[in-house]
């Protein structure tokens, strides 16, 4: 992505972004959530130069262009398809794994 940035707009950066990069962190979100903190620092360390690389913004902090992209932080990503999942099995509303 980089040696593309200066041939691409901010949006076609930033749908790149949403389509491959940010899919692979919100792939599994359940087996990420309760990993290391060390490897979540690592994966928000990735998200954070993805970021970068998109608004070619060097300087400001992650929250910062976490809000620029408009999107939430990867933590609060996992813990809201954490809650999605619990109340589809409370409700009974979960895929059934047959055997």
């Amino acid at each position: 992505m980089l040696r593309l940035s200066s041939m691409l707009s901010t949006d076609t950066k930033l749908l790149i972004y949403k389509c491959f990069i940010r899919a692979n962190f919100n792939y599994c979100p359940l087996v990420w959530h309760f990993c290391s903190k060390r490897n979540t620092d690592k994966i928000d360390k990735m998200q954070y130069r993805a970021l970068r690389l998109v608004f070619n913004d060097f300087t400001s902090s992650y929250e910062e262009l976490l809000q620029k992209s408009k999107l939430p932080a990867l933590h609060l990503s996992r813990v809201r398809s954490m809650a999605i999942e619990t109340y589809k099995i409370l409700k009974n509303q979960s895929y059934q794994h047959y055997i």
